[in-house]
């Protein structure tokens, strides 16, 4: 966790910055090539002005959130089990 984003520990995805973004929008589930890690950003970041959602460096981003419920995913802590799916 980092502000308002989750994301994950290191992926076995390997791409790179494929237009990347230094700033996403609310929602956006993006890519982080430097981490190799999949992001969930539904607020504001630590590094971001005001109410900004600014990556720690830029991130392709790839969905959205489709049914953001914030309370569920402020529980979310360390350690916790996820899977991602596509909308078909």
């Amino acid at each position: 966790l980092w502000g308002e984003e989750i994301y994950t520990d290191e992926s076995p995805i390997k791409e790179k910055e494929e237009n990347a973004k230094p700033l996403v929008e609310l929602n956006d589930v993006a890519y982080w090539p430097s981490g190799k890690a999949i992001c969930l950003f539904y607020g504001p970041t630590p590094i971001g002005e005001k109410d900004e959602i600014k990556p720690y460096s830029p991130v392709n981003v790839i969905g959205k959130i489709l049914k953001p419920e914030k309370s569920v995913l402020k529980k979310i802590s360390d350690g916790l089990e996820a899977t991602f799916q596509l909308k078909k």
